[in-house]
């Protein structure tokens, strides 16, 4: 019999057919491991690191600075092989991520991907077309413009027909929808491959796509991630939906009320360039959000990337009833300063949005707005609950890094290789003041005019990015997707940071001396995410938070609690915030030198507290969330900058006053930074 088998198996082998004829069946898909299944899995879940937020050579505007990397790189990245880094005749631009992350998503550009496969990876006459000629010229000399303006203005209907707008593909429709079918499928099968669904649980991929909105030169951007294989026949793109509301609709229809299978959620990201749009309780034409149109924003866009490489979007100093007095909220604002009117303002200071007469133009630096930074929406939630009975912002927190460069999770700020490319490729490119200073000629006539009066992004404030930080089961799609969609999550400047959160109405005040603190914490209350159960009578939220430190980065130094709950004044709801102090010391006396990047001080390698709030009012809607913040350590620019000096490429005393690697030297930029985690808020409703 075994005989018989091994000449059938034969057979099989070197025929390729049955000894009954036919061919045999393929072989059996493989499936995701089942809960349980996976080596690592834990019933109190393990917190694993991703990036959401990730670019490829499929993306225009990454490939428009010369990135060649593809979805497949991009994964290899994230597992720890190395990459390289155009310019590709360097051959000191490779790097690998010092730790590999657990899952991963690439999210390339759902609009003009059909151009930049034709434009690019040629096959057609139509790669030499005048758009195709000029996108490639683009990338040699105008790259930042030729991405940024036309994703901020093309995508927005701010530039003519005869301007970077795309008549490629309507003149060549065809052409273009088998291009973004070609495209989409790749990156299909990139997160397919690279999907480890053995039971070693070692790599998760997502499928997903960016949705970038930028009307009237506002930020609209949002990841979209889908829980499984299932997914749209094409990204439903900005092009598709000119509304937000409609791009829920549009998700839901092809996805969460479908019968087919597909799950999908949005991640909308760099709020703090939203120009007063981003989070808004209203539709386009002005009509003020119901309850049920609340609740599908809600359960839709249930996660805000809170950090990412153009900067933190926490929360902003400022005028008017969201701006903060948080001495925190100035951790890498990449537009650090509110103009007041005072003479004190400072050059680089923005108006408020909602003070200019033309409105827009907040993508590009304009203007900022507090109420798009997370805390300001997170308040204008509660106060929406208030009204409506239903919270439209109801977000929790992940960080990404929104490389261009296809290395996701590429965080550590002495390696920080740039975000895109050429453009940003050496230190003076990335210390420039503004990306125009990037460019070594040619313009593009209209782009150069409205740059050159609206454009307020430094390259210089740009950053490493974020990671997003899940807690879940076992490092699948299934449980990490519906962590996502229940806001188990937290965000990191790019540390990684372990932090847990817990908030209830009878948690034990020794928790942190538990041998079974987490399982106390889910029994007894909710986790990151959640909303507090019914009040017993006469109770005061009590709240757990622990954290273990980075042993790659400094020491924690504390851990606060920001609170935010509604007042109700004659007649009128409003909001506040206060930030509470719970353990570690914020006068630890930690420093960093500046000229070796040495650590000096002491700090913690974990932190635990369990607070109650002496200020609990049981009529008032409230969100809580935990700040995990680091010992002082160099930012990028310090350490890269220490590391010109030390090798003799640069000097103080001689660098040309106008040169960008003046910025080493003049005190243009913070030396420090605390990097930190964000846990995702626990709500309390009346």
């Amino acid at each position: 019999m075994k005989r018989f088998q091994g000449v059938m198996i034969a057979l099989v082998l070197f025929t390729g057919t049955f000894a009954g004829g036919g061919t045999p069946p393929p072989p059996p898909e493989p499936t995701e491991p089942a809960l349980g299944e996976c080596q690592g899995y834990s019933p109190t879940k393990n917190a694993y690191f991703g990036d959401l937020h990730v670019h490829t050579s499929y993306s225009l505007d990454a490939v428009q600075f010369g990135n060649e990397n593809d979805p497949w790189d991009a994964y290899a990245f994230a597992k720890g092989d190395e990459v390289h880094l155009a310019p590709y005749d360097d051959p000191n631009r490779k790097i690998t991520i010092s730790k590999p992350l657990d899952f991963a998503a690439v999210t390339d550009h759902s609009e003009f991907m059909a151009e930049a496969s034709v434009c690019f990876e040629g096959g057609t006459t139509a790669y030499w077309s005048p758009w195709c000629v000029a996108v490639r010229r683009g990338s040699a000399s105008d790259g930042l413009l030729g991405s940024m303006l036309a994703f901020g203005l093309s995508v927005g209907g701010m530039l003519p027909d005869d301007g970077l707008e795309s008549n490629l593909c309507r003149l060549r429709p065809g052409l273009c929808n088998d291009r973004a079918h070609d495209v989409w499928q790749r990156e299909q099968q990139a997160a397919k491959d690279n999907y480890d669904m053995s039971t070693k649980c070692k790599f998760t991929t997502f499928v997903g796509y960016e949705y970038t909105g930028s009307p009237r030169a506002n930020n609209w951007h949002r990841n979209i991630i889908f829980k499984n294989d299932t997914v749209p026949d094409l990204p439903i793109s900005f092009l598709d939906a000119p509304e937000q509301e409609l791009l829920y609709d549009l998700l839901d229809a092809a996805c969460n009320n479908n019968p087919n299978g597909c799950e999908a959620l949005a991640i909308p990201h760099n709020s703090n360039l939203g120009g007063g749009a981003m989070f808004v309780p209203f539709t386009e034409d002005g009509t003020p959000y119901d309850a049920t149109q609340a609740a599908i924003r809600s359960r839709v866009e249930p996660l805000v990337e809170m950090y990412q490489h153009k900067g933190a979007s926490e929360c902003t100093f400022g005028p008017g009833p969201l701006g903060s007095e948080d001495e925190l909220c100035g951790f890498e604002l990449l537009l650090p300063e509110i103009c007041t009117g005072s003479p004190d303002d400072s050059p680089d200071c923005k108006p408020l949005c909602s003070d200019l007469l033309v409105q827009g133009g907040g993508f590009l630096g304009r203007c900022i707005e507090p109420s798009d930074f997370v805390r300001g929406a997170l308040r204008n939630g509660i106060a929406e609950q208030q009204r409506i009975g239903a919270n439209p912002f109801k977000m929790g927190f992940i960080g990404s890094t929104d490389t261009h460069n296809s290395i996701p999770g590429a965080t550590e700020e002495q390696a920080f290789p740039g975000h895109g490319g050429s453009q940003d490729a050496t230190l003076a490119d990335r210390l420039t003041d503004s990306p125009l200073d990037n460019l070594d000629g040619g313009g593009m006539g209209l782009l150069d005019g409205l740059a050159g009066g609206v454009l307020g992004l430094q390259t210089k404030r740009f950053s490493p990015g974020g990671l997003a930080v899940v807690w879940a089961e076992q490092n699948t799609r299934g449980p990490i997707f519906e962590s996502m969609q229940n806001r188990e999550t937290y965000a990191t400047s790019g540390t990684r940071i372990i932090t847990r959160f817990f908030g209830g109405w009878n948690l034990p005040a020794n928790m942190c001396g538990s041998a079974n603190m987490v399982s106390q914490g889910y029994s007894n209350g909710v986790a990151m995410g959640g909303d507090l159960p019914p009040r017993p009578a006469g109770a005061a939220p009590r709240f757990s938070v622990s954290a273990l430190r980075d042993q790659l980065s400094a020491p924690l130094q504390r851990i606060q609690i920001i609170k935010g709950w509604t007042e109700t004044v004659n007649g009128q709801v409003t909001t506040r915030e206060k930030v509470f102090e719970v353990a570690g010391n914020p006068d630890n006396g930690a420093s960093v030198d500046v000229n070796s990047c040495q650590l000096q001080g002491s700090g913690y390698a974990s932190l635990c507290e369990v607070w109650e709030d002496p200020e609990f009012n049981p009529n008032e809607a409230a969100f809580y969330y935990a700040r995990v913040v680091e010992n002082p350590t160099c930012r990028w620019h310090r350490a890269q900058c220490n590391e010109a000096i030390q090798s003799g490429q640069l000097s103080c005393d001689t660098v040309d006053p106008d040169s960008p690697l003046a910025n080493c030297c003049n005190g243009s930029l913070p030396d420090t930074i605390q990097e930190r985690a964000w846990t995702s808020p626990i709500w309390y409703t009346p």
